[in-house]
């Protein structure tokens, strides 16, 4: 049986409402909260298929900016918030008594909608220095976000 690939969230705070999933956005607020912030599994994308998410290629936000860095995938603290910026608290994140998420601070907001192209995320990052920067430049290829949009959450 073939099933249809959907991404429900990426890695910059991105989710797809086409195809929104409170159960996949409250599993990635689950491992921000169970590691104690140090952690966040985003870009969650695969198939559903007899009630279950079979996800591939997800990435980790880590405080430790460079633990991850050959991933380039890191947002790193500020990857997390910006999943906060957008992330609703539904009934599975009550069901799994997950705090209420931290706030960004406001100067770390923008009032209009973000682009989700991967070279917008990475020039927020003012952790990643130019050497890091440099590192695998042909992996910042940009892909269709035609079905995404942030909303800022109050």
């Amino acid at each position: 049986m073939h099933q249809a690939w959907h991404k429900w969230n990426n890695n910059s705070g991105g989710v797809s409402l086409g195809e929104y999933s409170t159960i996949l956005q409250a599993f990635s607020h689950w491992t921000y909260h169970i590691t104690a912030g140090r952690l966040m599994v985003v870009d969650l994308q695969g198939v559903k298929a007899e009630g279950a998410y079979l996800l591939t290629d997800p990435a980790i936000h880590c405080d430790n900016i460079l633990r991850f860095k050959h991933t380039r995938t890191n947002l790193g603290v500020k990857g997390m918030h910006r999943f906060f910026r957008t992330h609703v608290c539904s009934a599975v994140c009550s069901k799994l008594e997950l705090p209420v998420p931290p706030t960004s601070s406001s100067s770390d907001r923008n009032p209009t909608n973000e682009s989700f192209e991967y070279y917008e995320a990475l020039d927020a990052i003012d952790e990643i220095n130019e050497q890091t920067l440099a590192f695998e430049p042909n992996m910042l290829g940009t892909e269709n976000n035609s079905d995404w949009e942030t909303i800022e959450c109050p």
